[in-house]
């Protein structure tokens, strides 16, 4: 029953795929090799190389899967700069944007690799069932595990043969010069027994398997400890740089205050300096009866004046450093905010330059500017605001993004 189901489910996508399949690929597929690798667990590991000729100029490429196939890693002769993932009504839809514009007549290499996990059946024997895109020159080869065979002749399409490598059993079919079509593929298999390996061979595989999730926990391990080691290090930066700040913040507070007392000390010199010009001139009347006094008087005057003049030289130097200190933090500020700014991903600096532009803007609308997932863009808000870079405003009962002030006032 399962089986069935199975082929109406391929019947109907099918007849939903559109009728002109030159249309979906937009591109020729020169020559195609298809290779299905059938596990123990019945899972389909799936490797397909395309060589596709670009028919008009075009900055992205679209390929369709008929099934659904997951843990996808997918490679090209011409890199790419952004892939995209569609899982729709039981196929797979794959948009490969790039960087530069592939030009009409160009070739281009195309590798995909991903688990196809609902295209094998149970029912008295082992069923395989599933669909691929062939087009141009193509070539599906399914490998069956060790130890099974073809349970039956009935297998489609009708031109294959088969073939082994004295441990699996491996059926293959050609197709020269063929129109884009979706080729249904199904056969039969069955678990055929045989002898058990010998005592050190299972040894060795033991040890073999024992060896591989060594270096595999190693991986993982030396990955993990890499990825904190980095982030304590930008932690330590980053703290480096708010202490630097608090010292000089602190270092202009002490000025400050050292200007306002040098400040109160050249008034109190100039109101002495008033008083004792008051007193020369009442004492002016009594110069002959005292001189000497009126000498020591204007000796007074004239330290005082010497004073005076050394008092305002340095304040003159205090606010020199003033103007000097503030420019230091005016660079230190733009030197932050550049080196917050290089740690930045592209996707984060798009983000930010949008919400700068803007000045306001809510999340959706970043999802509407960017293109980006809702998740994506979620993510690098959350990530954005745990590092001060961006802050919510509720504005009426919206919650707006913008720039913090320090970001806001030295990007």
């Amino acid at each position: 029953m399962v089986v069935k189901i199975k082929k109406i489910i391929l019947i109907l996508l099918f007849l939903l795929l559109p009728l002109s399949l030159g249309e979906r690929l937009e591109h020729e597929i020169v020559n195609q090799k298809i290779y299905c690798n059938i596990s123990y667990n019945n899972l389909a590991y799936e490797n397909i190389n395309i060589l596709m000729k670009i028919k008009n100029d075009t900055e992205t490429l679209y390929y369709y899967i008929p099934h659904k196939l997951d843990n996808l890693k997918v490679n090209s002769s011409i890199n790419y700069s952004d892939l995209v993932i569609y899982y729709i009504g039981g196929y797979t839809k794959l948009e490969l944007e790039f960087n530069k514009t592939l030009k009409k007549g160009e070739l281009i290499n195309i590798s995909i690799k991903g688990i196809c996990r609902d295209c094998i059946f149970w029912k008295d024997n082992y069923q395989f069932i599933t669909s691929y895109l062939v087009a141009g020159n193509t070539t599906v080869k399914v490998v069956l595990p060790p130890g099974y065979i073809l349970a039956s002749d009935v297998i489609t399409p009708s031109n294959y043969y088969i073939t082994g490598n004295g441990k699996n059993q491996i059926i293959i079919w050609k197709f020269k010069n063929q129109e884009p079509s979706i080729v249904t593929f199904s056969f039969k298999y069955m678990y055929a027994p045989y002898s058990p390996p010998s005592s050190n061979t299972t040894k060795t595989k033991s040890n073999l398997i024992l060896i591989l999730a060594s270096l595999l926990i190693a991986s993982l391990l030396g990955v993990s400890l890499k990825f904190f080691k980095d982030k304590k290090d930008r932690d330590k930066e980053l703290e480096k740089l708010k202490s630097l700040l608090n010292e000089k913040d602190l270092e202009i507070k002490k000025l400050t205050e050292e200007i306002k007392k040098k400040e109160e000390i050249l008034n109190i010199v100039n109101g002495k300096v008033s008083k004792v010009e008051m007193e020369k001139e009442e004492l002016k009347n009594q110069v002959n009866s005292l001189k000497n006094e009126n000498e020591k008087l204007i000796k007074l005057i004239s330290e005082l004046s010497e004073e005076k003049e050394k008092l305002a030289e340095e304040n003159k130097k205090l606010r020199e450093r003033v103007i000097e200190l503030e420019e230091e933090i005016k660079n230190y500020l733009t030197s932050r905010c550049k080196l917050i700014w290089d740690f930045l991903t592209e996707d984060e600096r798009k983000i930010v330059e949008i919400i700068k532009e803007h000045g306001h803007i809510t999340q959706k609308e970043l999802i509407e500017i960017t293109g980006m997932s809702k998740p994506k863009v979620s993510r690098i808000v959350s990530e954005l605001q745990d590092r001060g870079i961006i802050i919510k405003e509720k504005i009426g009962r919206i919650n707006k993004l913008t720039l913090s002030d320090e970001i806001k006032n030295n990007l």
